[in-house]
């Protein structure tokens, strides 16, 4: 077993994927300690935050079936909290122009509501910016959407090919064509 597997690290089953910003309709899989096809394709209604919820259900069902009383742990990390940000559908249509007025406004908002409850000091002040990055301001507005995407497309890593368990991938970026990445 890989020192890096989540098996070796002390879990007995594991299903997800094990890159950094993996497609949230097309993960490369893996389940247990080996690669698997996503068991149906996103226009079939896939999406990896629903397949990792019904695998996590899946394992917990799996000991209670064994062992009713044996307590569980469930170390249970959906991807759709980091880049890339494609959530479902659903799920944009519910919180739509809610985030509309950036990152950076949200957090005045949050910390003007934390001290008007008293949660927080009047005197709290934000801690600066993070220097990295480009503020929402600054981006044009489709680059602004572009990270919460409900479909591969412009914004996301599209697969090129299915077949085998490494499949090929374009990067496709607004107003531009899909360029291959390595």
């Amino acid at each position: 077993m890989r020192s890096w597997s989540p098996g070796a690290r002390g879990f007995e089953r594991f299903h997800g994927f094990l890159g950094a910003e993996t497609s949230q309709w097309y993960p490369d899989l893996v389940h247990d300690n080996h690669p698997v096809e996503q068991p149906t394709m996103p226009e079939d209604g896939y999406h990896f935050s629903t397949d990792i919820t019904d695998k996590a259900l899946e394992f917990i069902g799996d000991v209670k079936a064994i062992a009713p009383d044996r307590p569980v742990f469930l170390y249970y990390a959906p991807g759709r909290a980091h880049a890339p940000r494609q959530v479902p559908r659903e799920w944009i249509e519910r919180y739509r122009g809610r985030f509309d007025a950036g990152d950076e406004a949200l957090r005045e908002q949050t910390m003007a509501r934390r001290k008007e409850t008293g949660l927080l000091p009047q005197n709290t002040e934000l801690p600066p910016l993070n220097p990295i990055g480009t503020p929402r301001a600054a981006l044009a507005r489709g680059e602004r959407h572009s990270r919460h995407s409900t479909t591969p497309g412009p914004g996301t890593l599209s697969p090129t090919t299915r077949s085998g368990s490494s499949p090929g991938w374009q990067r496709c970026t607004p107003g531009s064509s899909p360029t291959a990445t390595t």
